[in-house]
Parts: structure tokens; sequence; C-alpha cells
């Protein structure tokens, strides 16, 4: 929960906010949660994130690189 809280702080004080992550973090629910996609202007991942997933984020104007 404490990191959670730093995360929000920082995203609350950013100008651009860049999620990184590996595909297998989608779709999945975690014990905290530290914000939502509307907070995010870039994903990163690997290029095994699933085809709807990848649509639905580029649909929110997310920019989204796989790598």
């Amino acid at each position: 929960i404490e990191q959670a809280k730093v995360k929000q702080s920082l995203i609350s004080i950013g100008k651009q906010t860049f999620l990184l992550c590996d595909s297998s973090k989608f779709g999945t629910h975690s014990f905290a949660r530290f914000g939502s996609m509307r907070d995010i202007d870039t994903v990163i991942t690997d290029s095994d994130l699933d085809e709807n997933i990848q649509l639905r984020i580029k649909e929110q104007g997310i920019n989204l690189i796989t790598v």
C-alpha cells in the first residue's frame, strides 16, 4: 500500500506518465491500486500483448510502444 501511495504522488506531480510493464500484467487485478489508464500517457510493454488490449489502449489516446 505504501508503494501505491508513492506512485500516486509521482503521477500527480509528473508532466508525463509512462507505464512500463510486461504483457502478463494486463487483465489482472492487484491488491493496491495507484491509478487508472486515464493517468497514463505512454505504455511500454512487450510484443506479446493481446491485440484487443492494444486496441483498447490506443482508443483511449494512450501512446503504445511494444518492444
